[in-house]
């Protein structure tokens, strides 16, 4: 019985590994994403400010 207990244990421990690495490579791609679009917009649009301005101003019109 103790080593059918282990193995549903050490399953239900993988399970979480699997699902904690999904969670953390999802953050991962988000800030990649949000970095290419923080680059895409200082390029296109010059300054800080101005980035964060349009940037308000495009969630704005959604």
């Amino acid at each position: 019985m103790k080593s059918i207990k282990n193995a549903k244990e050490k399953k239900n421990k993988n399970a979480d590994d699997t699902v904690h690495k999904f969670i953390d490579g999802t953050k991962q791609i988000k800030r990649k994403q949000e970095a290419c679009m923080i680059s895409w917009a200082f390029t296109n649009y010059g300054g800080s400010s101005t980035i964060v301005e349009n940037m308000d101003n495009e969630e704005q019109m959604k």
